[in-house]
């Protein structure tokens, strides 16, 4: 008996679909499903090798990360694949991904989904795609793991990497460490350095040999980074770079949408001058009964005068009015920016202080950690371009040599300027009245006789 004729739109349709599911027996079919994918992605998707990829930012590490899952997932019964980041964020974003290419599947090609939520899928076919945040709470309970991911393997915990390297031992499972490098320091160079003796096929793509990224855009990168083009985009483990200096951002956790009308009390600007460097402008806010500092806005401009750097000030304080104004005083100028600041200003311009930076900028870290500093992404996103790309010197006690530090150096300054934070603790006298608080003015005319200074008459009230 003949077969009933297809109509051609109902024979293409059938082709498609019959070509669809031969594509999961071949990784690379499946992805052409959804991408066409580069030389170097083809590589990783083919092969079931422990893998280092070491890859230059914007140029397809996450999307490579992302389908290796999803093929995975889909052409495998029973799988268990886990994507570790380092924060909130980051294991968001991957899995988006994971999931926007799982809605743009062929119909029909896919398991159907049983369940689907922030952090997980689970298929018919019993596999599950499960992204998490790398912390020992989050990580803990999982065994058996047929595929582990960690993406932005350079900024991950070097104890919870060995923590989750167990779960691979019964499945055989495959290890994928995914990012671009952060010094040499940390589990991912120890794996690159020594790859070969821990199993690792290495995978390198700077960011010249993707057709993608054009030579007119690394050329203003490469301006722009200073040092840390090498780290970012041609993906060198540079001596003397020594994990971030402001790790302990979270995204989850310290970024903060002002609700509407939403407004802080008192407001702090910290300056970072600089003419042949950028000059950046860093407001803080923060409220009575609120032991919350709030990153308003962090922005930096290169080649200013100091008129414009005073001017854009001017602005600035026309918005906020300022309570307080600090700057690094410093070099580069630093004094004759001060000096038209101060001539334009209400507000005197103040020193910023500058002594044990080390010292508050572990307390800064520890402040974030417990969320006691909040930013506005709209207005900082300057600043959190800096903050993953700014790492230690060898010896921890300040940032390395040749890395964009502006606008952090300015919200630091303005940090340990905020009254709330920085304030000195009012010291209380002897009781009016009595004879101690009679001698204490009599010291204290005494010490203001050859002085113009004005009495104050309201000591110990």
């Amino acid at each position: 008996m003949p077969h009933p004729r297809l109509d051609p739109t109902e024979a293409a349709a059938e082709m498609q679909r019959r070509a669809a599911v031969g594509s999961l027996s071949d990784p690379l079919a499946f992805a052409r499903l959804l991408i066409e994918p580069d030389p170097w992605q083809q590589d990783v998707l083919r092969s079931e090798d422990h893998m280092l990829l070491n890859v230059a930012r914007q140029c397809g590490k996450s999307s490579v990360c992302a389908l290796l899952a999803l093929y995975r997932a889909v052409s495998r019964p029973a799988q268990l694949i886990l994507l570790i980041s380092p924060s909130d964020r980051q294991s968001g974003e991957l899995f988006r991904k994971v999931r926007a290419y799982l809605k743009a599947l062929p119909h029909g090609l896919s398991p159907a989904l049983v369940e689907d939520n922030k952090r997980s899928l689970e298929l018919a076919n019993g596999s599950r795609i499960v992204s998490l945040p790398s912390s020992e709470e989050t990580i803990r309970g999982f065994s058996a793991v047929n595929l582990l991911i960690e993406d932005e393997a350079g900024d991950a915990d070097d104890a919870l990497y060995i923590a989750c390297r167990p779960m691979l031992a019964v499945s055989r499972g495959q290890l994928v460490l995914a990012g671009t490098p952060k010094g040499k320091i940390g589990h991912y160079w120890d794996a690159w350095s020594n790859a070969e003796a821990q199993g690792f096929r290495r995978v390198l793509v700077r960011a010249d040999q993707v057709p993608r990224v054009s030579p007119e855009f690394l050329a203003a990168e490469r301006v722009v980074l200073g040092a840390a083009y090498q780290q970012e985009y041609e993906c060198e483990f540079l001596a003397g770079v020594f994990g971030r200096v402001y790790g302990a951002f979270d995204s989850v956790r310290n970024l903060f949408v002002p609700p509407k009308d939403w407004k802080c009390t008192y407001h702090v600007l910290g300056m970072d001058y600089g003419f042949h460097d950028n000059c950046s402008w860093n407001v803080l806010g923060w409220n009575d009964h609120d032991p919350t500092v709030y990153l308003l806005q962090s922005y930096k401009r290169g080649g200013c005068l100091p008129p414009d750097a005073a001017d854009e000030a001017k602005g600035l304080d026309r918005v906020y009015h300022f309570d307080k104004v600090v700057a690094d005083m410093g070099g580069h100028g630093g004094s004759a920016y001060a000096e038209e600041a101060r001539r334009r200003f209400s507000v005197p311009v103040e020193a910023a202080e500058k002594h044990n930076k080390r010292g508050y900028i572990d307390l800064f870290n520890g402040a974030m950690s417990r969320g006691l500093i909040k930013i506005v992404e709209a207005g900082c996103k300057q600043l959190l371009e800096e903050w993953p790309m700014l790492p230690w010197n060898e010896d921890r006690t300040k940032e390395a040599e040749g890395f964009p530090a502006d606008c952090s150096d300015g919200t630091l300054y303005g940090w340990r300027a905020a009254t709330n934070y920085h304030e000195t603790p009012k010291v209380e006298g002897p009781k009016p009245g009595t004879t101690a608080h009679i001698e204490a003015m009599a010291d204290r005319l005494e010490e203001l006789a050859t002085t113009e200074e004005s009495v104050d008459w309201s000591y110990g009230a």
